[in-house]
């Protein structure tokens, strides 16, 4: 049943990146050089996040503490990352958007105080 899961979600992966590489004009290769700073992200924290999950078992401890414990070092961890980093774990789309972000942030404060 997981690799029929599998299969599919990845059948849908490609299918839908056909359908967007028809509808932006890409390019295979433009769609995989996309996808490259959030591969990296996902191998460096991947690694980190096993490692601390084998020293975590050795301590015994629940699955609902471990859960906790590797969500919040994968969170932190990658959010660590993209702002030490940001130019290989975000790439130039992620940075764009982080431009975008710091230009409407800014404002969220004087919204609030011209509507009180």
């Amino acid at each position: 049943m997981a690799f029929g899961v599998g299969l599919a979600f990845g059948a849908n992966f490609f299918l839908m990146g056909q359908l967007s590489l028809r509808v932006t004009g890409m390019t295979w290769a433009d769609f995989f050089l996309a996808h490259l700073p959030g591969l990296a992200l996902a191998g460096v924290v991947g690694t980190g996040v096993w490692a601390f999950v084998e020293w975590l078992r050795a301590f015994q401890l629940s699955p609902l503490p471990l859960l906790i414990d590797t969500a919040l070092l994968a969170s932190a961890g990658g959010l660590l990352l993209c702002w030490l980093l940001p130019s290989l774990f975000l790439g130039r789309e992620g940075l764009s958007l982080l431009r975008l972000l710091a230009a409407v942030v800014p404002a969220w404060p004087r919204m609030k105080q011209a509507t009180d």
